[in-house]
């Protein structure tokens, strides 16, 4: 069973949190793929897939929604997103 988190923060944060202390103890100020096991896809829509993965320093599981940069950079389908 996971641990019960009880704080002011909400779990988003605390977990955004972890995540970047992670990143900073490796020298850096963001997160980046390789930071992640990717496991497998769960869902993918129109513009996104959404697949399982893990965070190699900590353990956490997530979902990683990810876009193709074609599908970004569009001006009239990056409001969609």
């Amino acid at each position: 069973m996971a641990p019960h988190l009880t704080n002011s923060k909400s779990n988003t944060e605390l977990i955004a949190s972890m995540f970047e202390s992670s990143a900073a103890l490796e020298g850096r100020s963001e997160l980046t793929l390789q930071d992640f096991k990717i496991h497998r896809q769960l869902g993918s829509g129109a513009y996104a897939q959404v697949k399982l993965a893990t965070h190699e320093r900590t353990k956490v599981r997530v979902a990683l929604k990810m876009y193709p940069k074609s599908k970004v950079n569009i001006g009239i389908r990056r409001k969609a997103v």
